[in-house]
């Protein structure tokens, strides 16, 4: 083999495993920034430049620099916080401008000027004497980053331009994914700020709502205590009716209120077994059991399901108190089990009370719809919608089946899958 072409095959095989190099860089790298920086400081010293940036294009023009390589830096004479300060949202200038408003990779030998405004860096001693520009662009072809590279002596070759514009499509992957994640994060600030402001707002307005309540109650109550000897029936019966009012008014709110946290402020998932919470939920109810001489039974055999547990406590909170509320003049039975469906756990809470009508089968799970409008059963409307809420937000269904005068079957479902992400046995999650 001749000298020139050993030359070319080594200068080949370098630049394939440099290449090589960069990319598997990408892949491995979870951390964009990190993968950013490694791949630039690889570029530099690949080309054996002194001068090394990455950055992105901000909607409104303006450039922000990512990553940084290179000796020449150290020349700026900044503090490094100084230097990430000034190197967010500045306008691009000459030939670094031009690699973003062609789309094409650049390289200029000589004076190639700085990207930057001369005041930017008063005390800065370097120049530039050399470039090589590489934008990244999307499917609408339209730059949204660049790599440059600067100051090599010798200048550039077209060789560097080629080895280093094989990693575009791979960098332009990764500006992808960082652009996703830096919207993704400003969306969550965002979502989170605005969660904050609606709490506040939320809390301020119920204050505000439940104020006059207070009032109207505690008037009706010095009423009654003041006037309540020269009151006739009906007027005894005028001051329940407000005393009702109000109350379920405050429990509008208060049901409002907690809907709002529950589709808002999520608690974090455990691994939890489901006759656990049922046994909570029962003895919480003991009174109103024993009250109503309640018989209920629960399946030996429930699975240990992932979940929001305060939540999902809630779910069969919610249901149980129902099944007692709409028990009729009969003594209430509930059966509460769970049967293995197709990749998901069915559960069903099943009374013997007064039924509900098919065409309340999907208005019962509507926000503020109820079967009885009588106040004294102290319902708003609110518990099914926040049922409803919950088992959707652990990607479940819930529906009911009911046959008026013989009872209803309220059934929701819960994925097997989540289940998958937490391998807590059973034993384990007694013991807890």
């Amino acid at each position: 083999m001749e000298p020139a072409e050993r030359e070319q095959l080594e200068r080949k095989t370098t630049e394939a495993e440099f290449v090589a190099k960069l990319l598997g860089l990408l892949i491995t790298q979870k951390s964009c920034l990190n993968a950013w920086r490694e791949l630039l400081d690889e570029c530099v010293g690949f080309t054996h430049s002194s001068f090394g940036i990455l950055g992105i294009i901000n909607e409104d023009g303006s450039f922000d620099i990512s990553a940084v390589s290179g000796a020449d830096w150290q020349s700026l004479n900044v503090p490094r916080e100084q230097l990430w300060q000034s190197l967010t949202g500045f306008t691009l200038q000459g030939i670094w401008a031009e690699v973003i408003r062609s789309n094409q990779i650049i390289v200029k030998n000589e004076n190639p000027g700085l990207p930057w405004p001369p005041e930017l860096f008063p005390r800065a001693s370097f120049t530039m004497h050399s470039f090589l520009g590489l934008p990244f662009s999307d499917t609408a072809e339209r730059a949204y980053g660049m790599l440059a590279l600067a100051n090599k002596p010798g200048g550039f070759s077209p060789q560097d331009s080629q080895v280093i514009s094989r990693v575009a499509q791979a960098l332009m992957l990764m500006m992808l994914r960082r652009k996703t994640e830096l919207d993704l994060r400003r969306t969550n600030q965002a979502l989170e700020r605005s969660n904050r402001d609606l709490d506040d707002f939320t809390h301020s307005v119920s204050h505000d709502l439940k104020e006059p309540l207070r009032g109207i109650n505690a008037f009706s109550k010095f009423l009654r205590e003041d006037y309540g000897e020269r009151l006739d029936e009906k007027g005894r019966h005028y001051l329940t009716t407000i005393e009702n009012a109000t109350l379920r008014m405050k429990r509008l709110i208060d049901d409002l209120l907690e809907l709002s946290r529950v589709r808002r402020r999520p608690n974090p998932w455990q691994p939890v077994l489901a006759r656990e919470l049922i046994d909570e939920v029962v003895q919480t109810l003991e009174f109103s059991v024993k009250e109503k001489k309640a018989e209920i039974a629960v399946a030996d055999s429930l699975p240990v399901i992932a979940c929001d547990r305060a939540r999902y406590r809630q779910v069969f909170y919610n249901l149980i108190v129902n099944a007692l509320k709409y028990s009729g003049d009969k003594q209430p039975r509930i059966e509460i089990g769970c049967e293995d469906a197709a990749g998901e756990y069915v559960f069903f809470v099943r009374d013997n009370g007064i039924g509900i009508p098919r065409e309340y089968f999907e208005k019962i799970f509507l926000i503020f719809q109820r079967l009885s409008r009588d106040d004294a059963d102290g319902g708003t409307g609110a518990g099914l919608t926040i049922v409803k809420t919950i088992v959707e937000m652990h990607g479940g269904r819930i529906w009911v089946e009911s046959e008026l005068g013989k009872g209803s079957t309220f059934y929701f479902t819960y994925p097997q899958s989540h289940k998958e992400k937490f391998t807590c046995p059973v034993e384990r999650c007694q013991e807890a």
